[in-house]
């Protein structure tokens, strides 16, 4: 009897397992990091309570909402908005973008677990309007912004390493589109913030 040889499946040069990732799976990791970054967050916050540095920070700043414009809250956080755009950009330039790129989605899951565990310890149940109107609905339309930023980050690091066709030139516009989404979005969060403030204080 003859025995039939079959050649050895061969990927293309550079073409990594971790390229060969589809949307659902970089979707699935995104959030996976920031409900990571929520647990630990929520941790924190509930091992250090109501009374302590964090604790009376956020006071303090939530106290200056109602006295601030909402050009000055939306200043206020431009600066923090805009190293998040630069980091995912510097890390679609990377050749070790997709290692870089979680750590945004996780330290975003970690301040929300500190706000939200912080807010909840110190005011309890009368706090859930302003954590569902101020806190969960922006951030969540954000977290969309930034799932897909970070996409198009890792698309352009796979490009780098010849194992992605998707960094090209269209990479660079989407990149822009999906910022100026989140600045917009970022806005949208100071102004829910603005006009629920009352339900906390």
């Amino acid at each position: 009897m003859s025995r039939t040889h079959h050649p050895k499946r061969r990927f293309p040069r550079g073409l990594s397992l971790e390229s060969r990732r589809g949307p659902r799976t970089e979707l699935f990791l995104f959030f996976l990091a920031f409900f990571g970054g929520l647990l630990v967050g929520a941790l924190y916050a509930a091992a250090n309570g109501k009374g302590s540095f964090p604790y009376e920070i956020l006071l303090s700043q939530l106290s200056l909402v109602p006295k601030s414009s909402l050009l000055t809250l939306f200043r206020s956080r431009l600066l923090l908005a805009l190293v998040t755009i630069g980091y995912l950009f510097i890390a679609g330039s990377s050749l070790w973008g997709r290692t870089l790129i979680p750590a945004v989605p996780f330290f975003l899951g970690l301040s929300q677990g500190v706000i939200v565990t912080f807010l909840l310890l110190g005011q309890g149940f009368h706090a859930i309007g302003f954590i569902l109107l101020a806190v969960v609905l922006p951030k969540s339309l954000s977290m969309v912004a930034l799932a897909l930023l970070s996409r198009v980050a890792a698309a352009r690091s796979d490009a780098l390493k010849g194992a992605s066709r998707e960094g090209g030139e269209g990479a660079g516009v989407l990149f822009l589109l999906f910022s100026l989404s989140y600045l917009f979005l970022l806005f949208l969060e100071q102004l829910l913030l603005k006009c629920s403030i009352g339900l906390l204080l």
